[in-house]
């Protein structure tokens, strides 16, 4: 049985049953519901810990790594040069001396004269 099918039945179980008697005692259908999922979340909290974490193991085990597309790459691209940009207009306005640009850099730390 794989292990999300057992950890399903149990969470179902966990649910179910103090809900049937609940039902059973005359109880109004939704506090009975209401309590039932307040019971089942603490059972499965406390006593399905490891069971949680080896499907959540067979989960990631099964997806594999994951992979970044272009897109996401680009992405990161600009977030990143947004951060640095960020950056280097709060250490001007610190009044800290700014490095050479990028393209300063890439011409070998020429810089401009005007």
């Amino acid at each position: 049985m794989n292990s999300w099918v057992g950890y399903s039945i149990l969470r179902v179980l966990f649910f179910a049953v103090p809900l049937a008697a609940m039902l059973l005692t005359g109880l109004e259908p939704w506090i009975a519901g209401v309590l039932s999922a307040i019971i089942a979340f603490c059972l499965s909290y406390i006593l399905l810990g490891r069971r949680r974490d080896r499907l959540v193991a067979d989960l990631r085990s099964k997806r594999g790594k994951p992979t970044t597309t272009d897109d996401e790459a680009a992405e990161d691209d600009v977030a990143e040069a947004r951060t640095d940009a960020d950056a280097a207009a709060a250490r001007y306005r610190e009044g800290e001396e700014l490095g050479p640009t990028a393209s300063e850099r890439d011409r070998g730390g020429e810089t401009r004269t005007e």
